[in-house]
């Protein structure tokens, strides 16, 4: 309820979030506080949206352009990061993608 009533408050935004997408803390917006440019993870990582969310009062809307952006966002990097090792044979460098699973030795 505290979302359609403020739909467009940051704040309030920020702190529902994460009950509403498994994946994400918070996310990061633009100096006017009216686009969301990037999801961040409970760890901090950061990871820029393909496109921006434009936030608006309609709140059911946007919260929709969020979830598909996020999917095709990670797909369109998960799609990279395997295009780019094909080429380089497994060598891309861990901190280039996002999530980007490596292997520590200790």
């Amino acid at each position: 309820m505290e979302i359609l009533g403020q739909s467009t408050n940051p704040t309030v935004i920020q702190t529902h979030l994460k009950k509403l997408f498994a994946g994400i803390h918070s996310v990061q917006f633009d100096e006017a506080n009216q686009n969301i440019l990037a999801m961040r993870s409970l760890d901090g990582e950061l990871v820029p949206l393909a496109r921006k969310i434009r936030i608006t009062t309609s709140v059911e809307e946007w919260l929709k352009e969020l979830a598909k952006e996020m999917v095709s966002t990670l797909q369109q990097l998960l799609s990279n990061a395997v295009q780019e090792s094909r080429k380089q044979l497994g060598q891309v460098p861990v901190e280039k993608y996002p999530s980007q699973v490596g292997q520590r030795f200790e």
